[in-house]
């Protein structure tokens, strides 16, 4: 009980530090020009986020595919079972999803891979260019790239709709991951 209560604690006060951001980009003058700005362009601008998110989207799950086709394998019944099972059990899924009953069809099929690469064997494959000889390595960089294109196209959407309180919000939060990821490749 302790322990949820800790939980609920940081629930709310992370919940109090996001409106306090958002107030105080509600009252930024330059949120307020960069709105004035955005206005007349949110059309394009949308089109541009989303088809930058689309197209992350399409990397990543064609990377995905590419790497099932060259460096995975066929996943027995069983497997196939245990996936499914794995994300029908994840505390993510609402709760009517983990209630459910899901059977696995007669006939079914299946494929995956599971790789793992640090940010430091990451940085020397791409030194070593072996995304131009290495299935394994195009596949992992396209998915990289996938996942970029996503994530700004993403937030990208959300700062071109939303008031400037939330922009500035998902400002900070861009920015926080960019300054982590930087930090984590100059650091390996």
């Amino acid at each position: 009980i302790v322990k949820r209560f800790g939980e609920w604690l940081a629930m709310l006060r992370n919940v109090i530090l996001a409106l306090g951001v958002i107030a105080i980009g509600q009252a930024l003058p330059p949120l307020q020009a960069l709105e004035s700005w955005m206005t007349p362009r949110r059309t394009t601008l949308l089109w541009a986020t989303t088809a930058t998110a689309a197209l992350g989207w399409a990397l990543l799950m064609g990377a995905a595919l590419y790497r099932v086709r060259t460096g995975g394998g066929s996943l027995t019944r069983a497997e196939t079972e245990a996936s499914v099972k794995s994300v029908k059990d994840s505390r993510m899924m609402p709760y009517f999803w983990r209630i459910s009953r899901y059977v696995t069809p007669e006939r079914s099929w299946g494929a995956g891979f599971s790789d793992e690469v640090s940010i430091g064997q990451f940085k020397a494959a791409w030194r070593q260019a072996l995304w131009l000889k290495d299935t394994r390595w195009r596949g992992l960089f396209l998915m990289g790239l996938g996942a970029m294109l996503m994530t700004l196209g993403g937030f990208g959407a959300i700062i071109v709709l939303c008031p400037p309180g939330l922009k500035f919000l998902a400002g900070i939060a861009l920015g926080y991951a960019a300054v982590r990821m930087v930090k984590a490749f100059r650091s390996s």
